[in-house]
C-alpha cells in the first residue's frame, strides 16, 4: 500500500522482503474499528459496526497486513461506516498495482468470507485461507459438516465446489470451552428466571425497555431441544480455501498463525497508544496512523531481531527493558559535567548488544570521546 505522501509503506514492505530473501508467500489480513470521543461525523470520521462496542461514536476503519512473522507490510484507513469485508478489495488492487509478488497466500478470519472477496481473490489468481461460518452454511452442507467423524482423523479436507475445498478440523480445548461457556449463560439466565418469570427482565436496558409492554401470560423456559443442536457443533471449526496444493494440515497450521495479525492490533491498541485520537481532520488522522505504522514498525522488526538472534522477547517486555534505562548528568562547579548510567537489565544489555550499541554503566565525562565501557 504504497503512496508518494507515505514512503513508510513501501520502506515496510522493502525491509521485509530483504529479510526474507525477496519472498513472501503468505500474507495474514484484518481490518479493525478505531473510535473517536465524539459525535460528530465527516467524509473519514463515521458511524459504522465498531469492534470496541462504541456503536454512537464515530470510527475510522484501519487494515493491516503482516507476514506470518508478524512483521508489518502495510496499512490502509478507510471511513468508518466502511464494511471490513470491502477493505480487501481495496488491499488487493493495491497490492496488483504496487507489489511484485509472485504468488502470495491470503490469510484472514469469517469478517472477509464474502462471496464477492472470495470470487475477487480466484479471478486474480490468489490463494486464500478464510474462516467458515459453519452455522451459516446452507441445510445440506450443515447436515454434511454435522454427519463427520473425527475420533480417528482430527482434520477433513471435503470438496465444497470445483475451486474451494471446506477444510474441517475438531479440537477438544474448544469443546471443552463452548461447553463451559454454554453452562455458564444458562446458569445465569436461570438464576434471573427464578428471580422475576417477566421477559421483560431478559432485556438488556438500553433505554427503550421502557417502551415495551407484555400482553396476557407468558412464560420463558430454556429450550433443551435448541441447546442439544448447540452442542453438536462444539469444538468444530472449518476453514475455506481454494488452494489445491497446500496440505489440510498446513491449511490449520496457516490459519493458526492469524494471531499474529490480531496481535499486532492489541499492540498498536496498547502498547504504542494509537487511542484515543484527539485529531479531528482526515489529515491530520492519517497523519497520527502513520506515525503509529512506523513506530509499530520499528517494535517489531526489533522484536524478530531479538528473536532470531537471542531469546523471544514481546513488545511490552522490550518496551519496559528499555524504559528503564536512565542517564543521569553531574555537572561540576568547573563546569565538566559527568553522566551517571543507570544499571542495565540483561534484557537491556541483549538487546543493545543486538542493536550494535554498547551498553555503559561505568560513569564517564560527557565531553570524552571515547567513554569506557563494560565487556
Amino acid at each position: 500500500m504504497i503512496t508518494q505522501r507515505n514512503p513508510s509503506k513501501k520502506k515496510a514492505y522493502q525491509t521485509a522482503l530483504t529479510l526474507f530473501d525477496n519472498k513472501i508467500d503468505v500474507i495474514f489480513f484484518d481490518a479493525t474499528t478505531l473510535y473517536f470521543e465524539s459525535f460528530i461525523e465527516d467524509e473519514l470520521k463515521q458511524n459504522g459496526f465498531s469492534k470496541d462496542h462504541k456503536f454512537n461514536q464515530s470510527q475510522v476503519v484501519l487494515s493491516l497486513m503482516v507476514t506470518k512473522e508478524g512483521l508489518p507490510l502495510g496499512y490502509d484507513v478507510f471511513p468508518g461506516s466502511t464494511y471490513e469485508g470491502t477493505t480487501l478489495i481495496t488491499a488487493l488492487e493495491k497490492i496488483k498495482k504496487q507489489y511484485k509478488i509472485d504468488k502470495v497466500v491470503f490469510v484472514a478470519d469469517a469478517g472477509m468470507l464474502q462471496e464477492k472477496n472470495l470470487a475477487l481473490l480466484e479471478e486474480n489468481g490468489y490463494e486464500y485461507i478464510i474462516s467458515a461460518r459453519l452455522k451459516n452454511l446452507s441445510k445440506p452442507w450443515k447436515k454434511e459438516v454435522l454427519s463427520q467423524t473425527f475420533e480417528e482423523e482430527k482434520i477433513k479436507a471435503l470438496s465444497f465446489n470445483e475451486q474451494r475445498r471446506l477444510i474441517l478440523y475438531h479440537s477438544n480445548e474448544r469443546a471443552k470451552k463452548a461447553n463451559k461457556d454454554r453452562e455458564k449463560a444458562v446458569k445465569k439466565l436461570l438464576k434471573k428466571l427464578n428471580k422475576n418469570k417477566n421477559p421483560l427482565s431478559l432485556i438488556s436496558n438500553y433505554g427503550y425497555k421502557k417502551y415495551i409492554k407484555t400482553k396476557g401470560k407468558t412464560e420463558v423456559e430454556i429450550d433443551e431441544k435448541k441447546l442439544q443442536e448447540e452442542e453438536k457443533w462444539d469444538g468444530l471449526c472449518g476453514i475455506f480455501t481454494n488452494s489445491k496444493e497446500i496440505h489440510k494440515k498446513d491449511i490449520i497450521k496457516h490459519y493458526k498463525g492469524l494471531w499474529q495479525v490480531e496481535e499486532s492490533f492489541r499492540i498498536t491498541k496498547h502498547d504504542l497508544k494509537i487511542r484515543s485520537i484527539y485529531h479531528w481532520s482526515p489529515d491530520r488522522i492519517k497523519a497520527h496512523i502513520a506515525i503509529t505504522f512506523m513506530a509499530f514498525c520499528c517494535i517489531r522488526l526489533l522484536e524478530y531481531r531479538i528473536k532470531t538472534q537471542s531469546v523471544k522477547l514481546s513488545p511490552n517486555e522490550i518496551r519496559h527493558a528499555l524504559g528503564k534505562l536512565e542517564l543521569s548528568i553531574l555537572k561540576e562547579p568547573s563546569g565538566q559535567r559527568y553522566v551517571l548510567p543507570s544499571k542495565y537489565t540483561k534484557e537491556a544489555k541483549q538487546i543493545y548488544q543486538i542493536m550494535g550499541i554498547k551498553a555503559s554503566s561505568v560513569p564517564y565525562k560527557l565531553n570524552s570521546s571515547k567513554p569506557k565501557f563494560n565487556k
